[in-house]
């Protein structure tokens, strides 16, 4: 099953100053996923969303 989460807040907290692909590799190692995992899990992710060009990530 697929399964997608997004923290909507208001305030200025850590995930503000966190780029779209730092929040990524956050939120899979909160889940308990491997660095390695998480990376090859989220890089075609933002692509999927029409998100790429936000994600500043080490492709």
């Amino acid at each position: 099953m697929a399964q997608f989460g997004a923290v909507l807040e208001g305030s200025r907290n850590v995930y503000w100053s966190l780029s779209a692909w730092q929040n990524l590799m956050h939120s899979g190692r909160l889940k308990g996923l491997r660095k390695a995992q998480v990376a090859d899990r989220a890089k075609d992710l933002p692509a999927g969303l029409g998100l790429r060009e936000r994600c500043s990530s080490p492709w």
